[in-house]
């Protein structure tokens, strides 16, 4: 089972498209937040759809089928679920990208008041928060995903067509 993560606007949902084009059809390709994102959604909400998501990865395990999961998801979060982890292999990947490219990407993902509002109503976040918390974000997320070994693939100087297609490459040799 694969987990690819990354802050808001590192590309996780860009690439799936591209994933599910790339990889053989004894993959399948999830969105993390593909069951909805509640209202100021929490580390608690995380945590359940992680679970959620490794039960997945284990049903489409029995179907002989591997799980890659594309969100934000925390490598020690899905360890922590040590009862599913029997039986399955999981492996994490971390789109990286630059403090500059994630407000860069903000400003142009939330570039209407109404795009604004929504992201205020699932995150709680202003704007001007969301890029200061998730530049902040980012150095921790790698700081943890290098002590999981994380794979680190570079969303900021690549395509997203590139780094779904280093992803699949790095899918296929696991």
């Amino acid at each position: 089972m694969f987990f690819i993560t990354g802050v808001s606007t590192s590309g996780k949902t860009t690439i799936i498209p591209y994933l599910k084009k790339l990889l053989p059809v004894n993959f399948s390709v999830y969105d993390f937040d593909q069951r909805g994102v509640p209202d100021n959604v929490s580390e608690n909400w995380r945590k359940q759809e992680t679970r959620y998501w490794l039960e997945e990865g284990i049903r489409d395990a029995g179907q002989e089928k591997t799980a890659v999961v594309c969100g934000i998801s925390i490598p020690s979060e899905v360890e922590a679920n040590k009862d599913l982890l029997e039986n399955i292999e999981p492996h994490y990947a971390l789109l990286e990208v630059s403090s500059l490219k994630i407000e860069e990407r903000f400003r142009q993902r939330l570039s209407t008041k109404e795009m604004q509002n929504e992201w205020a109503r699932t995150t709680g976040l202003s704007l001007e928060e969301s890029v200061k918390q998730n530049i902040s974000f980012a150095s921790q997320l790698r700081n943890i995903c290098q002590d999981y070994n994380c794979k680190i693939f570079d969303t900021a100087r690549f395509t997203p067509e590139e780094v779904a297609r280093g992803i699949a490459n790095w899918i296929k040799t696991c």
